[in-house]
């Protein structure tokens, strides 16, 4: 009985020394943590350039500290945190020397904004706290720092963080001090803001800056800025212009979002300022305020109700009238590169009799793919010019090729996937995918028709699983009756009369 007992306990030691072993066995246990006393970070940078952020960690102590598994998070203006570099095992940083971390050089993709709130913490491989950036906390609500500036920590390494104007990537941070040549101010006499775009009617990214030289003379502008302050009063740098850059006398110079020359975009509603700044930051050469120099009452209200309806259409500007000396005002017919005569367009096309005739009638996106349009007029309708476009998107999916007709009550099958409009449309159609189809009249902004198959939680994100989905029973989504009934899931019915579909199978938006 004793060998009995002595046997299971050896036995139950055993399975306890390896179910240790295999606990041990299990997985690759984090670096453990370093003495992190004196490493900082030590300067952070949003905008060196229009296509680099980076931050420096300094190690201030007279030894050198293993960096293995210690991590960088990001803290953005929403308090949404994510880590987004670790440093390799082996990674070291050796006694009073910089590590710099550069988006440029790919170590990480995250944007850290130069005028938003942001927090940056250096962390070690557990997740303590060895030293933290916080933007609202540290400097203010309203800091920001320009192009080519910094947060940096003055005196460098020990000291409290400031704003500076030039960076010091790798090397000691410098009080105001350049690094390098900088571009001293000049004489900007002439030089205006002339006019505004917060987009196009086709395009609502397409947003430009026109500045103007009404003197007689060639204008250097090289290292001149353009400041965005937006509806929160937070201001960013848009705009530095390259070493070289000049604007002839009489000239317009005009900057687009969209060519990649502005770094953010410009509301058409919203309360906007936009000021011409001199290199140094310290000179405005002229400024745009919406809520100050647009008049009550003259332009459109925004979303919140908050700029007294002193907003653009999409399509139109904010521009300088009479051309470079006279006040602003909303404009309905942009100039971009042209002076501003103040007039008005003149009446475009009547498209009534399409927008009363024209519909989308059928969509199949079950093969065949198509789209099918339907007039429902007693005529035969010329649609030379008519426009698709899907998914909210600024491009054409389709326009009608010249001499485009449909005969009275007749229908017009434009299949997917076609290399030319003479066939049909250009892009894919599916029957399991959320989706916009927008119908519009040659000018590109009359909405004729639309049709929206949303997500399943009714939302308006397009390409995603959808309320409707015709993949299962290999249905098309179908007006019922013909050019005026409400949508169904239904029979496809290519090129023909639609099927009348079930009650629970209508489709609403």
């Amino acid at each position: 009985m004793k060998i009995k007992k002595l046997a299971l306990a050896v036995l139950a030691g055993l399975l306890v020394m390896t179910a240790c072993k295999d606990d041990k066995e299990g997985g690759t246990p984090p670096p453990a943590n370093e003495d992190y006393t004196g490493l900082v970070l030590n300067e952070i940078c949003g905008k060196q350039n229009p296509d680099n952020d980076w931050i420096e960690i300094l190690n201030t102590t007279t030894r050198t500290i293993d960096l293995s598994g210690v991590q960088l998070e990001k803290i953005d203006e929403e308090g949404v945190s994510e880590v987004f570099y670790t440093f390799p095992a082996g990674a070291t940083i050796a006694a009073g020397t910089y590590e710099v971390l550069n988006q440029l050089d790919g170590d990480f993709t995250v944007g850290i904004s130069n005028s938003k709130q942001v927090g940056i913490a250096l962390l070690s491989p557990s997740g303590a706290t060895i030293d933290d950036f916080d933007r609202d906390a540290d400097l203010g609500t309203d800091a920001s720092h320009a192009t080519g500036g910094s947060y940096a920590r003055m005196p460098n390494g020990i000291g409290a963080w400031s704003v500076v104007r030039s960076c010091t990537p790798g090397a000691a941070n410098r009080d105001e001090e350049p690094v390098g040549p900088t571009i001293p101010d000049g004489d900007y006499t002439g030089i205006v803001l002339n006019e505004i775009c917060g987009g196009s009617a086709v395009d609502d990214a397409d947003d430009w800056v026109e500045i103007l030289n009404t003197s007689s003379v060639m204008v250097d502008l090289s290292g001149v800025q353009i400041f965005k302050t937006d509806e929160n009063n937070v201001t960013e740098t848009i705009y530095a212009a390259p070493e070289g850059t000049s604007l002839a006398a009489g000239a317009y110079l005009v900057l687009r979002k969209n060519a990649g020359e502005l770094d953010a975009k410009i509301s058409n509603t919203k309360p906007v300022a936009i000021a011409l700044m001199s290199p140094s930051g310290n000179v405005t050469i002229d400024k745009f305020d919406q809520m100050a120099d647009i008049a009550a009452g003259t332009g459109i209200l925004d979303q919140n109700g908050v700029n007294g309806e002193r907003g653009h259409a999409l399509g139109g500007s904010y521009a300088r009238v009479p051309n470079a000396t006279g006040g602003w005002k909303v404009m309905t017919a942009p100039t971009p590169g042209a002076s501003n005569d103040g007039s008005e367009p003149e009446p475009g096309p009547d498209y009534s009799e399409l927008a009363a005739s024209l519909v989308l009638n059928e969509l199949n996106g079950n093969d065949p793919k198509y789209i099918e349009l339907y007039n429902k007029s007693d005529q035969a309708l010329d649609i030379a010019g008519v426009i698709i476009r899907k998914d909210g998107k600024s491009a054409a999916v389709y326009v009608a090729p010249a001499g485009t007709t449909i005969a009275a009550h007749g229908f017009l099958l434009l299949l997917a996937d076609q290399p030319s409009y003479e066939t049909g449309f250009t892009s894919g159609l599916s029957a399991k995918k959320s989706v916009k189809i927008e119908l519009f009249a040659p000018d590109g902004t009359t909405s004729i028709d639309v049709f929206k198959n949303l997500m399943n939680d009714g939302s308006e994100t397009w390409g995603e699983k959808p309320k409707y989905n015709g993949e299962t029973n290999g249905q098309s989504y179908a007006r019922y009756p013909d050019g005026t009934g409400d949508w169904y899931l239904t029979t496809p019915t290519q090129d023909a009369a639609n099927a009348q579909g079930a009650a629970a199978d209508k489709i609403t938006w």
